[in-house]
C-alpha cells in the first residue's frame, strides 16, 4: 500500500513500480475480463494504489449543463445510490469543476459544515465523508466517464499523491475499458463461430454504441444509411430491440449494458408454417398432388399457397425456392 503522507513532487521508486504493475495489469489481465465482471476487477488494482472502501464508476452526457448519467457501476453501494444523488446533482459543486477540468481530480470532503446539507446528509447515510473524483472524455463516445472514490470518517482525507496517482490511472482505466468491451465481442464471436450471421455490439441504455463489430455496424448503414455513427437509430430501443422485415436485433442486459445481436432475416420467414411446408415439398421435387397428399390439403389449395410464396420470396420458379431452402439450411 502507497503511504499516504508521500509528496506527489518525490514520488519514490517503489511508487513508481506499484504504478506500472498496475498499469500493466490493467493492460493484460484486466482488459481481458468480461464487461460483467471487469469493472469490480479494474477497481480491485486501484485500491492496491490507492485505499478507498466505496467507489462509483460511470459514463456519462452533458447536457443543459449537467451530467445524464448512461451507465454506473457501484462497488460497496446500494443499485438506487445514484438515482439518489442524481435528484441532488444541481447542489453538488463538485460536478461542475470535475467536468471543467478533465484529467484533474477533486478532493471532496462529503460531510463538512459549508457542504449543501442534503448531500451531507446522503454522504452521513452511506458513510461517505471523503471522495476523490475526475471525469474523463472517452474518444471512441464522447461521453464523459467518472470515477468517484470514497472513503468513511474512519480513514484520512485523500492526499496529493492519491489525487495524482489517480490522475496518471484514469487514462489507462478508459483505455482497458474500452479493450474489455472489445475482448466480450470476440469471444462471443470465437464461441459462436466465425461464420455465424449475427453481428454484436456493446451498448448503454441510451444506444450509445461503446463498441460493435464491423458488420453489426455495416447491418444498421443498410437499415439506416444516415443513421448516427457511434449510436443507436431511435427506431432501436437498446433494452427491447427492434425487428423488421429485413433486420432482427435482440438485446441481453449486462448489468448496466446492453448486448446487441444483429442478424438479416431471411425472406423465407416471411412464409406461414403452411407456406413452409409447401415449399419444402416443392424443394425435393414432389408434385401438387405428393405435397398436397402430405400435407393434408388440396391441391388446389396447394396452388395457392405456391401463389404466396412466389410473391413473398419474389421468385418465379420452384427451382428457386429450393436454392433459397439450401442456402439457409447450409
Amino acid at each position: 500500500m502507497i503511504s499516504d503522507t508521500t509528496s506527489p513532487d518525490s514520488v519514490s521508486c517503489q511508487v513508481v513500480e506499484a504504478l506500472n504493475e498496475v498499469i500493466l495489469e490493467l493492460q493484460t489481465e484486466v482488459s481481458s475480463a468480461s464487461i460483467s465482471t471487469f469493472h469490480q476487477q479494474a477497481l480491485e488494482r486501484v485500491r492496491a494504489l490507492v485505499q478507498f472502501d466505496k467507489a462509483w464508476w460511470g459514463r456519462s452526457t452533458w447536457r443543459d449543463n449537467w451530467p445524464v448519467e448512461h451507465s454506473s457501476f457501484l462497488l460497496g453501494l446500494p443499485s438506487g445510490y445514484a438515482a439518489e444523488w442524481e435528484q441532488l446533482k444541481t447542489s453538488d459543486a463538485s460536478v461542475g469543476r470535475m467536468h471543467q477540468t478533465q484529467g484533474v481530480c477533486q478532493v471532496i470532503h462529503c460531510t463538512a459544515a459549508d457542504a449543501p446539507s442534503a448531500l451531507a446528509e446522503l454522504g452521513r447515510q452511506y458513510d461517505l465523508c471523503f471522495a476523490l473524483g475526475i471525469v474523463l472524455t472517452d474518444p471512441h463516445t464522447q461521453q464523459g466517464v467518472h470515477l468517484t472514490l470514497f472513503r468513511s470518517a474512519d480513514h484520512t482525507p485523500f492526499s496529493p499523491l492519491d489525487k495524482r496517482l489517480i490522475e496518471w490511472l484514469m487514462p489507462h482505466l478508459v483505455a482497458a475499458e474500452q479493450a474489455s468491451y472489445l475482448r466480450t465481442l470476440t469471444t462471443l464471436r470465437e464461441t459462436q463461430g466465425a461464420y455465424d450471421e449475427t453481428a454484436m455490439a456493446v451498448s448503454d441504455r441510451y444506444g450509445v454504441l461503446l463498441s460493435m463489430e464491423p458488420a453489426f455496424s455495416s447491418m444498421l448503414g443498410s437499415e439506416w444509411p444516415d443513421r448516427p455513427s457511434n449510436r443507436l437509430p431511435r427506431q432501436c430501443d437498446p433494452q427491447e430491440g427492434y425487428s423488421s422485415q429485413n433486420l432482427h436485433i435482440t438485446s441481453q442486459p449486462v448489468g448496466d449494458l446492453v448486448l446487441l445481436t444483429a442478424r438479416r432475416r431471411s425472406s423465407l420467414e416471411l412464409l406461414s408454417t403452411r407456406e413452409l411446408q409447401v415449399a419444402r415439398g416443392f424443394a425435393v421435387g414432389q408434385t401438387y398432388k405428393e405435397v398436397a397428399r402430405n400435407i393434408g390439403m388440396s391441391p388446389c389449395t396447394v396452388r395457392h399457397h405456391l401463389r404466396k410464396i412466389y410473391n413473398k420470396l419474389g421468385v418465379t420458379r420452384k427451382a428457386q425456392i429450393a436454392q433459397l431452402l439450401h442456402l439457409t439450411d447450409s
